[in-house]
């Protein structure tokens, strides 16, 4: 298998991040908006190529601890209670194990500079400060306001903060980025993301993710997604690995079977855009929550789609809820423009979204599973060639996907259940 894509990671991070902000307007591209004002930060300090990359990475996803669509609203509207989310988003990053060494930067990009003394001469804190005071400006930013009518008050603010919230030398490497007007213009431009994707520390070939690294991004989008809720906790795997197992019955190549995997692990992706209050509701959807439903799967094909050199994985994962009769839904898709992957996904996510519990039902046991695929298969909803192939095995599947599926549950209620302390948290990612 050639485990080589034509993957930017800048464009792989850059739309992901902007995903994790689909659903209020007020807030819209605010990671990408923070890691700009920090990447310009440490440009103007001249620190090495290496750390201004990993402070733009880190940046991007600074606030992936705030699961749900309310946490993210609250800790934009006001800097209280930040430490949850800090701890949350440190462990979800030190999974990822190319991006590890970023999540001390996570993890203390909230940090006050007068009350952490310890940690404030070493690289990383001055990183993480960056981050500090770009969040801060960001989030002061009227964005009904024209940005350069805002340029002395934001700058106020900076330098009001120096030697309190921040450190003194980077609100001063703030001040002089920040008496250019372009630097603010380009904060506030729709064409931020274009600019960043083609000037950004992460661009260019050397930076092409390769199959295991996508598979690992993947799952933390994965676990962002998903960890929103116990009753999701686990869906998206689930989904990825049921998925992948069907695709090797199938006999389809080893890299569509890894690829097949990853479409798994972020075909819910729109969902982020969705409130908990939706998601976790004890009793039937009305037809306006429904309908907003809906909208999961277009925001997860869009936002996949505007990532070059996937391949199938948009169609994959954004299509599992069309139909081979057209009655799916948002493309109303028939039968000739939905390809194989796209019918294994519909298939595993209906299998898994049966067996497991909900907050409306508990989980179906596998005749009851059976009987419905089936219908679905006699209705041409479904693909009866791979519905077949699952219930030929399903009570195999069933075993390997519960299996590996505990491990990720206990690291669910573990880190997020019953959440470290600060100190666990810094002492284990050391």
């Amino acid at each position: 298998m050639h485990d080589e894509m034509e993957v930017n990671l800048g464009n792989l991070l850059l739309s992901l991040a902007d995903a994790m902000e689909l659903a209020n307007p007020a807030m819209a591209s605010h990671s990408i908006r923070v890691a700009f004002i920090a990447w310009e930060v440490a440009r103007c300090a001249e620190m090495q190529a290496g750390d201004i990359e990993d402070v733009f990475i880190a940046a991007l996803l600074h606030d992936l601890g705030a699961l749900s669509v309310e946490e993210k609203a609250r800790l934009h509207e006001e800097e209280l209670n930040t430490e949850a989310h800090c701890i949350k988003g440190a462990w979800l990053l030190s999974r990822v194990g190319f991006l590890h060494h970023l999540a001390p930067l996570v993890l203390h990009h909230h940090d006050q500079y007068n009350t952490h003394a310890r940690f404030e001469r070493t690289v990383q804190s001055r990183l993480a400060q960056i981050i500090h005071l770009a969040d801060k400006v960001e989030r002061a930013v009227n964005r009904g306001t024209y940005i350069l009518h805002q340029y002395d008050r934001l700058r106020d603010m900076a330098k009001g903060q120096a030697g309190k919230a921040l450190d003194p030398q980077v609100v001063d490497v703030f001040m002089t980025v920040s008496t250019r007007e372009d630097f603010w213009l380009d904060l506030e431009s729709p064409r931020l993301y274009s600019l960043l994707l083609r000037r950004g520390p992460c661009r260019g070939q050397a930076q092409q993710v390769t199959i295991p690294e996508l598979k690992q991004v993947s799952e933390l989008f994965r676990d962002i997604i998903d960890f929103r809720s116990r009753f999701t906790a686990t869906h998206s795997f689930g989904v990825a690995r049921s998925a992948k197992l069907i695709a090797k019955a199938l006999d389809l190549s080893e890299f569509e079977v890894e690829l097949m995997e990853v479409a798994g692990n972020v075909h819910d992706l729109g969902k982020l855009a969705l409130p908990n209050a939706v998601l976790e509701k004890p009793e039937e959807l009305s037809e306006a929550e429904y309908w907003l439903v809906k909208k999961h799967v277009y925001l997860t094909y869009t936002v996949l789609s505007t990532i070059g050199g996937l391949r199938q994985l948009p169609e994959w994962a954004g299509f599992h809820h069309e139909r081979l009769d057209g009655t799916g839904y948002p493309f109303h898709l028939g039968q000739e423009r939905l390809d194989t992957g796209a019918r294994i996904m519909a298939v595993a996510d209906v299998f898994t979204a049966l067996e497991e519990d909900r907050p409306y039902r508990k989980g179906l046991r596998s005749d009851k599973i059976v009987a419905t695929l089936a219908q679905m298969a006699t209705e041409n909803k479904l693909d009866g060639k791979i519905v077949q192939i699952l219930v030929d095995s399903i009570e195999k599947i069933r075993e390997e996907v519960d299996e590996q599926r505990a491990d990720l549950r206990d690291f669910y209620d573990s880190q997020f259940t019953s959440l470290p302390t600060f100190a666990e948290t810094e002492g284990n990612l050391g």
